[in-house]
């Protein structure tokens, strides 16, 4: 089981850190010399026989009970994950950067969300108390603020896969009304579509507006799949260049 799961309205942090594979690789690449060095300290390494498990063990556990031992750090990340989709929101607004060929419908690269949230996760905790006194250090830290976002980018990105025109996935003032897993753009594959016009996706807008908007929503994606496929490898680049 991962850090997050969906509520069916939203996100939610799980409250218990379930130890990740991505943790390992950290322990054996940037977390290499803590892991030794933890292991020295405690005696939980041996010379000439590679990093012990009791290292690892020992920092997993520490990063792990945070958020049981910590009432308040727990709290702050929740609030980060369910604020998550408010970050693709932020991005979204920025259509006129975007790939988009109708101020109403724009497609947002997920690495751009990605990117957005790190820089919002490290504003947030980074200089929390509790993650400075963790014997992993800045290395972990980061760590963990990866996994964080990148767990969050998995749990919502399935959930906006089931979206469309007819579904959408609701977002704030917007909608979600489709993603794409696979295409590829520069700083990473995958984007969502995100279709707006407060008329018709505002929290109150009337049923009959609502019902317009998942029409012309329809059918601006489906242009757009059509110029997506189309973009040749030099407009691409265009577009990308001015991404936010």
């Amino acid at each position: 089981m991962g850090w997050i799961k969906w509520t069916g309205k939203t996100l939610e942090f799980v409250g218990k850190l379930a130890q990740m594979e991505s943790f390992e690789r950290w322990a054996e690449s940037q977390g290499e010399k803590i892991v030794t060095d933890v292991g020295l300290k405690t005696g939980g390494y041996v010379f000439g026989l590679g990093k012990d498990q009791k290292a690892k063990g020992i920092i997993w556990s520490e990063l792990a009970s945070l958020a049981k031992t910590s009432p308040e750090l727990k709290a702050a990340i929740e609030d980060f994950v369910i604020h998550y989709p408010d970050v693709l929101g932020n991005v979204a607004s920025k259509y006129s950067q975007l790939p988009d060929i109708n101020v109403d419908l724009c497609v947002v690269p997920r690495y751009l969300v990605n990117r957005d949230a790190l820089v919002e996760v490290k504003k947030r905790l980074d200089k929390s108390d509790e993650l400075a006194k963790l014997k992993g250090g800045a290395s972990l830290r980061e760590y963990f603020f990866q996994e964080l976002v990148s767990q969050l980018d998995e749990t919502y990105s399935e959930e906006a896969r089931k979206a469309s025109a007819d579904r959408p996935l609701e977002l704030n003032d917007k909608w979600i009304v489709g993603f794409n897993p696979s295409y590829q753009w520069r700083g990473g594959a995958g984007h969502y579509f995100v279709y707006s016009s407060y008329l018709r996706t505002g929290k109150n807008a009337k049923k009959e507006y609502k019902k317009e908007g998942k029409k012309e929503a329809g059918e601006m994606l489906t242009k757009c799949l059509k110029w997506l496929g189309e973009l040749s490898a030099s407009e691409r680049d265009q577009l990308e260049a001015k991404f936010p």
